[in-house]
């Protein structure tokens, strides 16, 4: 059996002072600003790119990795509600009325479309955790 030992070492570490709210407020403000502006674009990746760029990028991924050029209209199209689920109620005139009416739908009823399959794995997965921490 290998031994396996701790290193009696202790590395220090160092932090940088932490600053009173009062401290520099127009600087903690940008940097607040930052950080909210890298979370929205964390959130949605998609969101501020202009229309003409998602219709292109869309149109772009359906030829040329995933090698469907019958699919580029749906993939330009989901490429805009993704960056926007607003969309469809605002600009119409991007969107056939199908998508119009399929998109509503499932905004309307996010569960029905969901596989009953899916639904039972997850209760099942979800069972066999609580069971595994009771044993815990």
């Amino acid at each position: 059996m290998p031994d396996i030992s701790v290193p009696s070492t202790v590395v220090e570490v160092e932090r940088a002072p932490r600053r009173s709210v009062s401290d520099d407020s127009l600087t903690n403000n940008v940097e607040l600003d930052e950080k909210a502006a890298l979370n929205l674009k964390i959130a949605n990746p998609m969101a501020g790119m202009t229309h003409a760029v998602l219709l292109e990028d869309g149109r772009h991924v359906a030829m040329i990795y995933l090698q469907l050029p019958s699919e580029a209209a749906a993939l330009s199209q989901g490429a805009m509600v993704a960056a926007n689920p607003g969309l469809i109620d605002t600009h119409p005139e991007y969107f056939e009325q199908e998508s119009i009416d399929a998109l509503k739908y499932e905004r309307e009823h996010p569960w029905k479309s969901m596989p009953p399959t899916l639904i039972v794995v997850v209760v099942i997965n979800s069972l066999c955790a609580a069971v595994q921490g009771m044993g815990m």
